[in-house]
């Protein structure tokens, strides 16, 4: 249970480190995510107007969670004013070693749940990725956004692994099924190198609804830039439709092709998209295959048996309609 009164004292000290003297409502302070000793997102009113504060403490244990609050807390310094997308307004942020970081963010309003999206909306926002993705391919970009980190072997032979579990303890997954997905992540890299992914940009690195807030204009704010990194863009488009695929049941689902319909006009939007259609299909199908064979068995227990079944069909399809074979 979090403690409201050590809450309060963070969120005090923080400010202090920040130079604000505003006044907290100690009653208005809700943790949004993590909380105590650990990395946390507060949120709480400043002289009335509604903040989210971020902190991650140096003496927290896990060395990732402080590698991903220093690379958002230097997105924000070094590149929120050159993206052509809108970004939460910071208001305070701290890079102390010794202390950990802290960001003081103005707070927009959340979403809906994917269930209550409208077409449109998908549309919108995959008309707006293509367009960031096609501004941000020609940008210098800081020595520090790194490069995606590349498939290791443990990895594949850990979803392999993970899967046989899933098929064992569900049944959802048959014995030949199985074997072509185990097939499939072992040739990941040569899979990978013979599909082509197009031109590298800067990526958000965790496009999803849920890192999407809306404005008071209505505009889309993009929120949540730890992941921040340069790679093909096809990834971003493929893990934010693999999100909103799995959180949604058959009747809400989005239409896949009016979503890539928006986004190939919006990289097409400023020029050459630097690559063809036929090669940007292949790419993002694999894209997303390759998402789901890899990075999903950890969360699949998090779906219903329904949502499940979805998952499994669609990886089935991407399997049967792969081209590298």
């Amino acid at each position: 249970m979090r403690d409201p009164g050590y809450m309060a004292m963070a969120v005090n000290e923080a400010l202090r480190r920040l130079g604000h003297t505003g006044v907290v409502d100690p009653s208005a302070i809700r943790v949004l995510a993590g909380g105590m000793s650990g990395s946390a997102v507060i949120a709480f009113t400043l002289d009335g107007v509604p903040v989210v504060l971020k902190r991650t403490p140096a003496s927290n244990r896990d060395a990732t969670l402080m590698e991903r609050a220093v690379r958002e807390a230097r997105f924000y310094r070094d590149l929120a004013e050159r993206v052509p997308v809108r970004t939460p307004r910071v208001l305070g942020s701290d890079l102390d070693p010794e202390s950990g970081v802290l960001l003081l963010l103005a707070a927009h309003g959340l979403q809906p749940p994917l269930d209550a999206w409208a077409g449109e909306d998908y549309a919108e926002v995959a008309g707006e990725l293509g367009r960031f993705h096609a501004a941000m391919r020609e940008v210098v970009l800081p020595s520090w956004v790194g490069m995606a980190s590349p498939q290791t072997a443990g990895q594949g032979l850990e979803a392999t692994r993970m899967w046989r579990d899933f098929a064992r303890t569900t049944g959802l997954v048959a014995g030949a099924m199985l074997r072509q997905m185990a097939r499939t992540i072992a040739r990941v890299v040569e899979i990978d190198a013979a599909t082509g992914a197009g031109p590298l940009t800067l990526c958000h690195g965790d496009f999803h609804a849920g890192n999407l807030l809306r404005a008071s204009d209505g505009a889309w704010v993009w929120a949540d830039w730890q992941d921040v990194r340069i790679g093909p863009g096809v990834d971003d488009l493929s893990f934010f439709w693999q999100r909103a695929f799995a959180a949604t049941d058959a009747e809400s689902e989005p239409t896949f092709t009016a979503l890539v319909d928006a986004y190939w006009a919006g990289l097409a939007a400023t020029g050459d998209p630097g690559m063809s259609r036929a090669a940007f299909d292949r790419a993002l199908a694999w894209s997303e295959l390759r998402g789901w064979l890899l990075a999903w068995p950890p969360y699949l227990g998090y779906l219903s048996s329904t949502q499940q079944e979805r998952v499994v069909a669609r990886i089935a399809a991407l399997l049967r309609d792969r081209v590298d074979r």
